[in-house]
């Protein structure tokens, strides 16, 4: 029989591995050993088949020709006894009243929970006695226990007193599906990966790390002088999120799929039901009809947001409150909170430039849609209004807007423009001089054109007549930049915001750059590459975020990485430096 050696400080650390890519199908929704955990334990990872997940994980480092370190994983599948098919599920619990929680060691809380063939032959591959109860084992020269809890499931834990406190009923599916909600479900059912945290569990500790972190920015924030402000503001923000999210937050999750189409990250939340925070994400939103209000152009980034449910205007009209109050006397300049307590949704793509030093915002175009468009066309205006003036970091800014400047494609234009006026003894605001050139070319800061369109308001971030015309027709007839089914079918269905990364767009600009500039591998990105794309619902008292990452960019990546490192040689055998999983 095969003497598997899992020492004790071994099993948290599989049960950490099985949490960085878990298989759990897209048909699943909770592999089988999460019913034998309880509800209140602090984290739970889940696995519902341990080989697919091997398996998963193998063809993943293959693309990249990496080194696969999965000895601990290895070592469980070789295990006599257990089911190779089966479910694994981990858990963490929460010690008496202000004990701190321990992943490892001998006071560690916690357990695996495997499917097996043979309990009998499980223990025996250990190299123990099976036994009624619990069976310590000897595993590396340290011991481990495991138990017997019945109807095909054992249990795996560092200490023994754990494993005396847990029975391993089943029936606790339930409880884990009201935790999760409907966002935290749909996750478990689409990922490859799958962990959960009790975010009331775990909220005194989390509490913790959010004091800690206010201290650390008010000493920062003291060091810096008046520059230190920004990070004041900032504080307030993450108080109140961390205030929202540890008062009402029921579970967060974390979810991983890997498949032949692409590499998914997805980020989920519950909140209370009843809650103000839940309330604010109560209604799925269209994204689609936002993007088909800008020109359809190539692009290094698109968003659009779809803020028109009652929940989401509720949000953004108390951010921009906050922000109110937060903004200094005489820094309302391109001050743009009102405009967005005024739209409905928003839409912005970044399109490519010919010559980078010559502007990037020079095709960025801007829609917001608005039940009002010349109320928020006057909320615009007011950000860029004649002797607006703000200072920041050693640069003055000053605006002048134009009304009724010029017509384009039909419509009345206006004109905007920011100056940025640097103080030459502040070596910062001379670094931020030479930024706002590369971003906005010659005019040294932002400028553009703004009017009422295609029932919102659409603004050109440069004072390009052609792009804005282009940016004027597509918001009238709603027939612009389109995101291809595959690409919105990859993200949580019903997102209220998107964001597409152009990275197709974005190298071939780089490496064009690095050419003229005389530097850089000669490298080949394709231009057609599909985007990374970014979707969030908001709807069912919670929130559901995926990062999809397209094969064929993953595929390119582990191209230029092959070539760079000479097809893979070299390095200490470490495959040139390629990626290790």
């Amino acid at each position: 029989m095969t003497r598997t050696t899992i020492a004790r400080s071994k099993v948290c650390a599989l049960a950490l591995t099985l949490g960085a890519g878990l298989a759990l199908p897209a048909s699943a929704g909770m592999p089988a050993a999460m019913d034998r955990l309880p509800n209140d334990a602090v984290l739970v990872v889940g696995v519902e088949n341990i080989a697919d997940f091997r398996s998963n994980l193998e063809a993943l480092a293959a693309r990249f020709n990496a080194p696969l370190e999965t000895d601990d994983l290895d070592e469980l599948l070789d295990a006599d006894g257990l089911d190779a098919d089966g479910s694994v599920a981990f858990a963490v619990f929460p010690g008496a009243e202000g004990e701190p929680i321990e992943l490892e060691g001998e006071n560690a809380r916690a357990v695996v929970v495997v499917e097996v063939d043979s309990y009998d032959q499980f223990v025996e591959g250990f190299g123990g006695t099976p036994a009624a109860g619990i069976v310590s084992v000897d595993a590396d020269g340290e011991t481990i226990f495991l138990k017997n809890i019945g109807d095909g499931f054992a249990a795996v834990a560092p200490n023994a007193e754990v494993l005396e406190g847990f029975d391993g009923k089943g029936g606790n599916a339930a409880g884990f599906q009201s935790m999760f909600g409907d966002n935290g479900m749909a996750l478990a059912a689409s990922s490859d990966a799958f962990v959960a945290a009790n975010v009331q569990a775990l909220a005194p500790m989390m509490r913790e790390g959010v004091e800690q972190m206010r201290d650390q920015m008010e000493m920062m924030a003291q060091m810096a002088g008046p520059q230190g402000e920004q990070m004041t503001q900032s504080m307030v923000f993450i108080d109140a999120l961390a205030d929202g999210f540890l008062g009402d937050g029921l579970a967060g999750l974390a979810g991983l799929t890997l498949s032949d189409d692409g590499v998914s990250i997805d980020l989920a939340a519950n909140f209370r039901e009843g809650s103000e925070v839940a309330g604010f994400f109560s209604a799925p939103g269209d994204t689609a009809k936002l993007f088909a209000r800008l020109p359809d152009m190539p692009y290094y980034f698109a968003a659009a947001a779809d803020m028109a449910s009652p929940g989401l205007r509720t949000l953004v009209t108390n951010m921009a409150e906050m922000q109110a109050e937060l903004t200094p006397e005489g820094a309302q300049a391109m001050d743009f909170s009102k405009m967005m307590t005024d739209s409905t949704g928003f839409a912005m793509v970044m399109g490519t430039t010919p010559a980078i030093m010559g502007g990037l915002f020079t095709n960025t175009v801007g829609y917001f849609s608005s039940d009002n468009p010349a109320q928020t066309r006057d909320a615009w205006k007011a950000a860029y209004a004649d002797g607006a003036e703000m200072s920041m970091q050693g640069m003055t800014m000053s605006g002048e807007y134009n009304e009724n400047a010029l017509e384009i494609a039909g419509a009345s234009v206006d004109s905007w423009s920011m100056t940025m006026t640097p103080d030459a003894n502040n070596p910062a605001a001379m670094q931020m001089r030479q930024m706002m050139a590369m971003m906005y070319g010659p005019a040294g800061g932002p400028s553009g054109y703004t009017a009422e369109a295609g029932g919102g308001l659409v603004s050109a971030f440069s004072q390009n007549q052609g792009t804005m015309a282009l940016a004027i027709n597509a918001a009238n007839e709603g027939n612009g930049l389109s995101v291809n089914d595959r690409i919105m079918k990859a993200l949580p269905d019903g997102s209220s915001s998107v964001v597409l990364v152009g990275i197709g767009s974005i190298g071939e600009t780089v490496t064009g750059f690095m050419a003229m500039m005389g530097g850089g591998p000669n490298i080949e990105i394709p231009g057609d590459l599909p985007p990374i794309a970014i979707g969030t619902a908001t709807d069912h008292g919670g929130t559901h975020t995926r990062v999809y990452i397209p094969m064929e960019i993953l595929d390119t990546v582990a191209e230029i990485a092959a070539e760079m490192n000479g097809g893979g040689g070299g390095n200490g055998g470490n495959n040139g430096g390629a990626p290790r999983f």
